[in-house]
């Protein structure tokens, strides 16, 4: 993924947005079953140095199994003083592994440690501590698994829009979900993943 420039005609039909969200999810492909990106034309515009015209797999594609894509759109804030910016809850990744790429704009990743389960399991409060605050620009990228904690995704800009590509694997969270946690009690709630808001670029 650090190899790909980002072009935003390559990959602008694919961000679809809207303003009344915090963000979309826009699934891009779905991948091949196999652990390349073999035989995926959707993908060719977009990261060409993935493309092979053989079965035997190459850089990153030696562990990116059952392949999903998403382009992840953040949205510009409401302008209060509540709500600065825009982005996601504190959520795990479903035991699965999740490489993000800037495509757009800056995201801010505050990565947090897990709750201590006994105490929330007794009703007690075990809030996450904030381990690391990064920020990423444009064609920067990053990695994420639950080994690493939780963590949450935000858009500092006000003015703009931030847009990211994710590559999960395997893709739990689409098929069985995922945890967010209260920021102050620690407690998780379990839920599904939603429906895409766009697939391959057309709106669901």
């Amino acid at each position: 993924m650090e190899l790909y420039t980002s072009n935003q005609d390559e990959w602008h039909s694919f961000a679809l947005e809207d303003l009344n969200r915090s963000y979309t999810r826009n699934l891009i492909d779905e991948g091949n079953g196999k652990s390349n990106l073999v035989s995926s034309p959707v993908l060719t515009g977009i990261i060409p140095y993935f493309y092979h015209y053989s079965d035997q797999p190459i850089g990153i594609d030696l562990f990116l199994r059952s392949l999903y894509m998403f382009l992840t759109v953040l949205l510009r804030a409401r302008l209060s003083r509540e709500s600065p910016g825009r982005g996601s809850t504190i959520h795990d990744h479903a035991n699965a592994h999740c490489v993000m790429k800037v495509l757009k704009g800056t995201l801010q990743e505050t990565l947090y440690t897990w709750p201590d389960q006994e105490r929330v399991e007794r009703g007690q409060v075990s809030p996450p501590q904030v381990k690391k605050v990064t920020t990423y620009g444009e064609n920067q990228v990053t990695y994420m698994s639950d080994k690493l904690g939780l963590h949450r995704i935000h858009n500092p800009d006000p003015n703009d829009v931030a847009i990211s590509l994710h590559l999960y694997t395997p893709p739990n969270a689409a098929n069985y979900g995922f945890s967010i946690f209260d920021e102050t009690s620690g407690k998780a709630c379990h839920i599904k993943q939603s429906h895409f808001y766009s697939i391959r670029g057309e709106r669901t």
